[in-house]
C-alpha cells in the first residue's frame, strides 16, 4: 500500500470519471456530493473513509492512499491509520506555508509519513531535494529509494527532450532504457520516476513499466496542453501555484522549442503565510526577458 504526501489538497470524486475509463468496476461516492457518475456500479456512505475501511479485504491487492494535510500530526495520523508498505515522499514545496511556517516545517510534516510505514517498508523521496536528504540521513534503519536527476539518486533521468506529444528520457539505476510520457516538464519526468520506481519495488516487469507511463494523463490545469483553431498553443498549469511548481512553468516555457514567440500570464498564488510577497517577488528573478516575447 503506497502512501503519497502531495502539495495541495484535492476532492477524490474528481478523478472517478477517469477511473471508470481505465477499467476501474465501481466507486464509493459521499452522499451529498454533486453529480454521481451514472450507468456504472455506485456505492453512497455518508463517510468514504470508514466505509473504505470496512470494505477492505484480504484478497485486496494494492491501494494507493493520498496524504494531505494543512498541520503538524496530520500525517503521522493518516499514516498509523493506514500502515503503509510504501510511503512516497513527491516534493517539498510552498503549499501549507501559511499553516507550517517554513519548508523545514513542511519537510518536517511530510516526513510524520514514516510514522506508520510497515517494520519492512520502503520510503521513496525525491534525492534532489536537501530538506529530504537532511531527514533520511537522520534515520539510519529506514529503508529508503531515492528518485531525481542527480546521479546518487537510486532512478536518474537524463537526456530530456520535450515536444508537444510529451517528454522523452533516459533512465538509469534500477531501471534502464528510453522512456516516453505523454506530459511536458522535466518536474513531470521526476514525478515518472517516482511512479516508476515503486511499480518496480512492486514486481512490474519493465514492458509493463514501460506501457504503463505512456498511458499517463494529468487532471486538467497541470501543463495541460490546448491547441487552438489558429495554431496558438496554450499550456495551461494553473492549478493551485505555489512558488516551485510555478517556476518550474517558467523554466519550461523559456527552454522549449516547441514555439519561438513565448507568452507568461501569470496569476496570484495563495497560501503562503507572512512572507508571500517575497515569494512573488523572488519569483520575478526566474524570468529571462530574452526567451520571453511578453
Amino acid at each position: 500500500m503506497p502512501g503519497f504526501t502531495p502539495g495541495e489538497k484535492v476532492n477524490g470524486h474528481r478523478y472517478v470519471e477517469k477511473a471508470f475509463e481505465n477499467g476501474a468496476a465501481a466507486t464509493v461516492w459521499v452522499m451529498g456530493e454533486p453529480n454521481p457518475p451514472k450507468d456504472v456500479p455506485v456505492l453512497f456512505v455518508e463517510d468514504s473513509e470508514i466505509a473504505l475501511q470496512e470494505m477492505a479485504h484480504e484478497d485486496t491487492e494494492i491501494a494507493v492512499l493520498e496524504m494531505g494535510m494543512s498541520g503538524f500530526g496530520e500525517i503521522e495520523f493518516l499514516s498509523k491509520l493506514a500502515r503503509p508498505h510504501y510511503a512516497v515522499i513527491t516534493n517539498i514545496g510552498e503549499a501549507h506555508l501559511q499553516d507550517l511556517g517554513s519548508r523545514e516545517g513542511i519537510a518536517k510534516a511530510k516526513f510524520e509519513i514514516i510514522k506508520g510505514l510497515d517494520e519492512h517498508g520502503v520510503l521513496f523521496y525525491d534525492g534532489d531535494e536537501p530538506l529530504l536528504q537532511n531527514i533520511v540521513g537522520k534515520e539510519p534503519n529506514l529503508n529508503v529509494e531515492s528518485f531525481g536527476f542527480n546521479e546518487d539518486n537510486s532512478l536518474v533521468a537524463s537526456n530530456i527532450v520535450t515536444t508537444e506529444k510529451g517528454s522523452q528520457f533516459t533512465v538509469r539505476g534500477e531501471l534502464n532504457g528510453e522512456f516516453f510520457i505523454p506530459v511536458l516538464g522535466e518536474h513531470q519526468v521526476k514525478n515518472a520516476l517516482n511512479a516508476m520506481l515503486i511499480s518496480k519495488s512492486l514486481g512490474l516487469r519493465d514492458d509493463q513499466i514501460h506501457f504503463g507511463i505512456e498511458q499517463a494523463k494529468l487532471t486538467d490545469m497541470r501543463m495541460q496542453v490546448i491547441q487552438s483553431s489558429s495554431g496558438i498553443l496554450f499550456i495551461n498549469d494553473a492549478y493551485n501555484a505555489a512558488p516551485t511548481s510555478m517556476a518550474a512553468a517558467i523554466q519550461f516555457i523559456q527552454t522549449t522549442h516547441m514555439r519561438s514567440e513565448k507568452w507568461l500570464v501569470l496569476g496570484d498564488m495563495l497560501e503562503l503565510g507572512e512572507n508571500e510577497r517575497q515569494f512573488h517577488e523572488e519569483l520575478a528573478s526566474v524570468i529571462d526577458e530574452s526567451k520571453i516575447t511578453k
